[in-house]
């Protein structure tokens, strides 16, 4: 079958453009099965490096994260309810971990607040740690080292030794 073009007297070869048609269609479907197999092989990647980000990476990264660790020390001391007062690390983040109560204090504050009573944890940063141990003669406080909590604080920049300290008879 031949058809004419209505602007002059040119034939087009109906077969011949069947045929272009079955070439394009062919093409088409192979570039789809590509971007199919692109995007299928995206996501598996996505998904794999997603374990390893967040389940492999960013749990080593603990020293990152030292409220995070500092909470986890407190939830697992032994007696009822601890209460903490902070000396020189004082991130928003510790707060929201180990709770509101917790007080923001100096070195000195620290060692008061650990005399008040049993189940009492103070976190000292090394930088008050000199003036936490001078009130703490001076007041005549018996306390014990519970952990020693390494980290980095991001917001300053700089590595932080976060001692926690507990009344003596706190476990």
């Amino acid at each position: 079958m031949v058809l004419f073009d209505c602007r002059g007297d040119d034939a087009l070869d109906t077969d011949a453009v069947a045929a272009h048609d079955e070439r394009y269609a062919l093409a088409v479907g192979v570039e789809d099965s590509r971007a199919e197999r692109s995007l299928l092989n995206a996501v598996v990647a996505a998904m794999f490096l997603a374990v390893g980000i967040y389940g492999i990476v960013m749990p080593s990264l603990t020293t990152l994260f030292p409220s995070a660790e500092i909470a986890r020390a407190l939830r697992n001391v032994v007696c009822v309810g601890p209460k903490a007062a902070a000396a020189g690390f004082h991130e928003p983040s510790l707060v929201f971990m180990t709770g509101t109560g917790t007080v923001l204090t100096d070195g000195s504050g620290a060692a008061d607040f650990l005399g008040q009573g049993s189940c009492r944890f103070a976190l000292v940063e090394s930088r008050t740690e000199r003036a936490f141990v001078q009130r703490a003669e001076a007041i005549g406080l018996r306390y014990n080292v519970a952990k020693r909590i390494e980290g980095y604080n991001i917001s300053q920049g700089k590595a932080v030794s976060i001692a926690i300290f507990r009344s003596e008879g706190t476990e």
